[in-house]
């Protein structure tokens, strides 16, 4: 799918639905997700608990992005402990020095990890998109430029 994602219909009645357009019926989650599950890793469960604590959009229906996050926050972590024992390159039984196969996962990894918490909302770039009803700051200036 390509160009932007379409906006949250939320956030189209908070700005004031400029386009005019019908806004479209979507479903609504309720509650929040459960505790971690059990056979996550102690690292996972800890990242499961941190992205439920610090976001407090995520619904129900999220755990399982939360928990796909989690995963892979738990993978990266893993991989670059092991990564940091071993080195980042390794020689081959030809001599050559090539690039440690926990690389990959370290990188993969991350990107999915990263995937998953900007669909969450829990990025500093998404999460403009998710929290859009703060309050404003009452500026004087514009009061007195209101005024003439």
């Amino acid at each position: 799918m390509k160009g932007r994602k379409p906006k949250l219909s939320s956030i189209k009645e908070l700005e004031g639905n400029r386009g005019k357009r019908a806004i479209r019926n979507v479903p609504r989650a309720d509650g929040r997700p459960g505790s971690a599950p059990d056979y996550l890793p102690d690292l996972a469960r800890e990242e499961y608990t941190r992205l439920i604590d610090t976001c407090p959009w995520i619904k129900a229906a999220d755990a399982g992005v939360v928990e796909a996050a989690a995963v892979q926050y738990w993978t990266f972590r893993d991989a670059l402990a092991r990564m940091a024992a071993t080195g980042t390159t390794y020689t081959a039984k030809s001599g050559l020095v090539k690039q440690h196969p926990l690389y990959q996962v370290v990188s993969q990894s991350h990107a999915l990890y990263l995937r998953c918490i900007t669909e969450l909302g829990a990025t500093p770039a998404s999460r403009c998109r998710v929290d859009a009803g703060g309050t404003q700051e009452h500026d004087p200036l514009m009061d007195w430029i209101k005024g003439n």
